[in-house]
This record gives structure tokens, sequence and C-alpha cells, in this order.
């Protein structure tokens, strides 16, 4: 037979019918025995009733001593049962001594069955009247009214059963006559009855134990269902009320129920939402089922809702975001309404406003400083550029990508291998940023000048650069003002160093002029009445040298301060220009001319132009004096004057000693002196005044010189004819 289950979570075994030919099953043995001890007993009451009934009727029909011992025999049997019953109950046998305690009730039904065997045999063996026969034909079957309670043990029913009828059988056949053989007969009729009584009765009885068997395993795995629903219930409630996120059951537009959390949420109690819509429901749309887009339901009034996220104020005034979504609990019955979950997303969405805000602020730094964001990826392998990009190559577009070639070919030639050796340097060494200054050339051919900034972001296992992000800034203006600012400090140089010159030359050209005047005071005071008149003139003619000379380089000095400082004016006047040049030539010619041959040609056809006569004077008187003090004596100075148009070209030659190369470059700056002049005076100012006056009035100045042959000065100047 199929064994019970190990366990109450065990499937219950299909159960086959009984044989016709299996009485009993082993299986049950410990129910057996135990229900057959439990019924021992129970059926006195009805047989000693039964049995006091016939002891009424049959007073006086049959021997007293055989109804005496029938009673007597009746109280053994119920007092040894009813002690048998009393001795299990107390003892409790364990399942492994059923077999013991089922032997011990039936060695005690076949002894009790055997002592009223052997009275019958006794006291009717005289007996062979029918109503003696019968009545204990009678009393046998009194006595067999015990086996009911036996049905639990075959082996106790055949222990108590066999032992009673089997003497009373053989007496009647023993006996002879008909009578008894039939009352023989009979008693076997009966027996055989009452066995297939019993049979069925026991069948029944195992039936019952086996459906009391099922149905236990049965109930187990109903209470361990129950304890497992159980346990999902608790765990569903307590994940249902400690949830981080609201969760209620809308049904009809309503709240059926919802946890703590939503509560908290939407600042409200329990009891307030139970029972009534949620207001934030209104917000959200709902999911048309028959149709892929929204529809226009009502989701306060139970619709499916699609995710959203929805703001409102709750009665405290805190304003709050919240993430919105349902599940239809049975798509199949609406009535059965969705569960809906809200999460609050204000601090996601506060985070997202300071991002938003945070991104504005950035993009309108870069856009404000004029950054250019860029960033290479290798995987990509192109560079990004953003917007700002084109804006500073002065053209239109807009984020673009490009490979790292097409940016090398714009930057200058003389930048390229600095630009690289920066980026290879950046590549390379995790610890060093890029940043490099070089030239692009823009969209309308001028050059700009780009400052970028870069950094590794990522590096590879093997600490291979795989990501850079950097800024580009134009920084033209920047190094346009560093130029500036480079050239002033040039200027300043250069001042400092006229500053030098100016206080030694001053000193010198100072010095000798005012040792002539000093010296010819002296004379003048101390012996002037000794001198004759003519060296009185010469006297006072030496001071009035030195005072001039003083007075020109005062001049001079003030008038090449005036230039540099921008305060030098150019006032053009109407002038008969050849009539002026000539005035000059001829003054030159009484001061200076008389060891020089100093030629003049004049070739005006527009000779009225508007020219700074002042200016004019200064270009001409230079070069001529320079020309004259560095030329031999009866060497000839050429001066010549032509026009073009608006402008003329005033050059002087000159036989002169010559300026050397390494000085031509500096000859019209301040204080400069040729390194071959000599002790021949001069202050160096004076080609400075003639390219201040040049450049004044529109033109320039340049010369050709060769040392030990001469010089060729050339002034342009443009003169409108007046």
């Amino acid at each position: 037979m199929p064994s019970a289950p190990d366990s109450p979570n065990a499937a219950v075994p299909e159960q086959t019918p009984f044989s016709r030919f299996v009485l009993t099953r082993s299986e049950f043995l410990h129910e057996r025995v135990a229900l057959l001890y439990r019924l021992s007993g129970e059926d006195t009451p009805m047989i000693l009733l039964v049995a006091s009934v016939a002891v009424f009727a049959l007073w006086g029909v049959v021997k007293v001593s055989l109804l005496l011992a029938w009673a007597l025999w009746l109280i053994a049997a119920s007092v040894a049962r009813y002690l048998l019953a009393r001795l299990y109950r107390r003892v409790q046998p364990a399942k492994d001594q059923a077999l013991r305690w089922e032997n011990i009730f039936c060695l005690v039904s076949a002894t009790l069955g055997t002592g009223w065997g052997l009275s019958l045999l006794l006291l009717t063996s005289q007996a062979r009247s029918v109503p003696e026969l019968t009545v204990a034909f009678l009393l046998s079957t009194i006595s067999m009214g015990l086996p009911p309670s036996l049905a639990p043990s075959p082996k106790a029913f055949v222990s108590f059963v066999l032992p009673i009828l089997a003497p009373v059988v053989a007496l009647m056949f023993s006996s002879g006559g008909e009578v008894n053989t039939a009352t023989g007969l009979l008693l076997l009729v009966f027996t055989g009855v009452l066995l297939s009584l019993y049979i069925s009765a026991h069948r029944a009885l195992m039936t019952t134990l086996a459906d009391g068997r099922e149905n236990a395993k049965l109930l187990e795995l109903l209470r361990a269902a129950e304890k497992s629903v159980t346990a999902a219930l608790r765990e569903q409630e307590t994940i249902f009320e400690t949830a981080s996120v609201g969760i209620a059951l809308v049904a009809e537009g309503k709240v059926v129920r919802c946890n703590r959390r939503l509560c908290e949420m939407l600042g409200q109690t329990r009891e307030y939402l139970t029972g009534k819509p949620l207001a934030l429901l209104k917000q959200v749309p709902a999911r048309d089922h028959s149709s892929p887009t929204p529809g226009h339901h009502s989701v306060a009034a139970g619709e499916t809702a699609l995710p959203a996220e929805v703001s409102q104020t709750r009665n405290d005034g805190y304003r709050q975001w919240l993430a919105v979504e349902s599940r239809d609990v049975d798509q199949g019955n609406a009535l059965a309404g969705c569960i809906i979950s809200v999460i609050d997303i204000t601090e996601r969405k506060n985070a997202e406003t300071e991002l938003l805000r945070a991104t504005e602020r950035v993009d309108l730094a870069v856009h404000s400083s004029a950054l250019a964001v860029w960033e290479w990826e290798e995987a990509r392998g192109t560079v990004y550029l953003d917007a700002a990009w084109p804006a500073m190559l002065r053209t239109e577009g807009g984020e673009s990508h490009v490979k790292p070639e097409e940016l090398a070919s714009l930057i200058h030639p003389e930048d390229r291998e600095r630009f690289k050796a920066a980026l290879i340097g950046c590549l390379k060494n995790s610890g060093l940023s890029l940043s490099v200054e070089f030239r692009v050339r823009s969209t309308t051919g001028e050059w700009i000048w780009i400052h970028t900034q870069g950094e590794t972001v990522e590096r590879d296992a093997t600490g291979r650069a795989r990501r850079l992000v950097g800024t580009n800034v134009n920084v033209s203006k920047r190094k346009l003002a560093e130029s500036e600012l480079f050239a002033a400090l040039q200027r300043e140089k250069e001042l400092n160093e006229m500053k030098s010159k100016f206080v030694s030359i001053a000193s010198h050209e100072f010095r000798t002029p005012l040792t002539n005047i000093l010296s010819s005071a002296e004379l003048l005071q101390h012996y002037s009445a000794t001198l004759s008149a003519e060296d009185q003139a010469k006297l006072l003619q030496a001071i009035k040298d030195g005072v001039l000379s003083m007075t020109a380089l005062i001049n001079d000095v003030l008038l090449i301060g005036r230039s540099e400082s921008g305060k030098l004016k150019f006032n053009p006047v109407a002038l008969d220009l050849s009539e002026a040049l000539s005035g000059i030539v001829e003054a030159l010619r009484f001061s200076h001319g008389a060891k020089h041959q100093l030629e003049f040609k004049c070739d005006l056809e527009q000779r009225q132009r508007k020219v700074d006569e002042q200016l004019l004077r200064h270009i001409v008187i230079n070069l001529l004096t320079n020309a004259l003090k560095y030329s031999p004596e009866g060497t000839c100075v050429g001066f010549s004057v032509v026009e073009s148009g608006d402008e003329i070209l005033l050059s002087i030659n000159d036989q002169g000693i010559g300026i050397p190369a390494e000085d031509l470059p500096k000859m019209f700056e301040s204080f400069h002196r040729a390194g071959n002049v000599g002790s021949r005076p001069g202050t160096g100012l004076g080609l400075a005044i003639v390219k201040s006056a040049a450049e004044l009035h529109g033109g320039g100045v340049t010369v050709t010189s060769k040392l030990g042959v001469g010089s060729n000065f050339s002034a342009r100047i443009r003169a409108l004819p007046a």
C-alpha cells in the first residue's frame, strides 16, 4: 500500500480503491489499535440493556444457572475491556508499539471468548430441548453483540468470536437430531451474515481511515497554504505600508485603500483620502485601450492612467511634483479598479531646474566670455566643436564634428610643430594639461590668435588618452595689446636711451658753447681796455654764436618732444615753393657753402603749393647741413626738386664719408649718429626732425649710402596746388 507523505507540504498520493480480497491495511495499524481501545467498553451499556431484557423474558424458561453464568460473564468481559481502554489511554503507546497492543487485546478477547464457549458447553451439554438450544443460540448471539466494537481489528474479532461459536456449533452437530442440526446450520448462517457485516464495517472503517488520513494531509496542506498565504499577506501588507512609493487602490474614481507613504506625500490622513477621488488624477491623461494614442477619458473616473508627472500645491502651501502611474487590477474587469503608484519627484525636479539654470549660466558665461568648447574622443575619431567656433573664424554655422587633419590645416605653418608638441605632451603625460597659443586662418584670410586649454578626462588601463575636453579663446586682441605694449616698452627703452644720449650729447654740446661764452666774457671783463675794437667784436660774436648754437639745440629737442608726444602741428599755407627753397639754399651758401659747391635744381610746373613752411625749412636745412658737414671741402652737394602730381621729391646728394651699412636702419632715430662721424659736432636730432616733418606732410624720407663715396637722402612730401 502507498505510504503517507513525510511532510505536510508533500503531495497527497492518489488513493487506489481497496481490493475486494484485501480485508485490512497495515498502514492504519496504529489508528486501528487506538480506535479498538477507544471503542472497547462503549457498547457495554447497550449489551447490558439487551441482556437484562433477555433475562427478564427467559426467566423461568431456562435454567437459572445459565442466565447467571451469562450475566457474570458479561460483567467480567465489560470490566476487562474497560480496564484495557483505561490502560491504553494512560500509557499512550507510540506508533511502533501498535502491533504489541493489538496482540494484547486479541489475547484478552480470546480468553473471554474461550471462557464463554466453555461455559456454554458445560451448561448446555445436557440440554436437548429446543427452548434450551434456542436460548443457548440467543445467548451466544447476544454475546456476539460485542464484535462491532472489534471492527478495527480482524484479529481481535476472530480471537473473540471463534472461541464462542466453535463449541456451540460443534455441540449442535454432535448432539444429533434434526433440530440440533438445523440450529447448528442456523448458527453457521448467522455467523456468515455476521462475518459479512463485519467485513463491510471493517472496509468502511478502512475507507474512513484512508479518507481521514487524506483529509488530515489535505488539512496539513491547507494549514501550510494558509500559513503561506498569511505570511504573504503579512509581507504584502508590510511592503504596502512601508513602501517608499505612495500606493492607492482606486475603483470607480475613488480611493478604496491607500498606504501611509501616500498620506505623507499628500499631507492628508488615511481616513480623509479613503472613499474620495484623488485630485491629482485630474491632471493625468488616461489610456484609451482601443487607440495607441492617449484618449480624453477621465482618470479620476477610474480609467487607467498613462505615466505622467504632475504638480500640485498641498494644503500647507508646499508645492510638489509627483510621478503618477497606474496598472489595471484586472484588465477584463473594469470594476476591479486600478493600482495607482505615486512617487515624490520634487527633489529631482528642483535638481533639474537647478541644473537647467546652471547650464544656462554656464552657456551664458561661455557665450559672454567668447569661449568655444571642444571635445576629442578616440572612439569617435573626430573633434566636436560647439557653435562658438564658426564665429571665431568669421563664418556662419553651428555645432560640428571635424577631423583633426582639417583643423591642423588651418593652423599657421610656423605654429604647427609647437601645437603638435604640446598636444603629444598632454596625451602622453597624465599630469600635463594642454595649453598653447597658435594662429588659425579665418574665412576672410586673416590670421587669428587662439589660446587652447584642455585636459585629458579619460584614459585606458595603459594610461593612453581616450578623451580630451577643452576650450578655445580668441586672444587676437590680447596679442595685439601685447604687441602694442611691447612696442610701447621698446619706445620706452628707446626713450630712455634717447635720454641717455641726450644727456651725453647735451653735456658735450652745451659745454663747448658755454666754455666759449665763458672764456669770451672773461676776456671782455678783464682785458676789454687792452683789446681792440675788432677783437672785442670777435669775442662778442663768439658769445652770440654759442648762444645761437645752444638755442638751436634746445629748439631741436623741443621739436622732437612735440613730435614724439603728437603735439607737433601741421599748418599748411599757400607758398611759392621754388622761391622759398631758393631762399633757403642762398642762405646756406652764405653761411656754410664757402668751402663747398652747392647746386640747386627746381623743376616745378605748379610752383604755388600748400605746405608747412616751418617744417619744410627743417627738412631742407637739416639735409643740406648734414651733406655739407660730412663732405670734404671742395666737393659738390646737389639739391634737386621734382614734382609728381601732388607729391614733391626733394633729393640731396653728397660726396661725403658715407654711412656704414649697420647704421642705415637707425639713421632716423633720435640722438643716433653713425659710427664714423668722428669728432664732427652734432646731436643726432636732425634726421629725426626730417622724418617727422616729412610724415606730417603725408610722405617720408629714405637714404642710400656707400661708405667713402657719399649719400643720397630723398624726402617725399605731399603738397597740394594752391
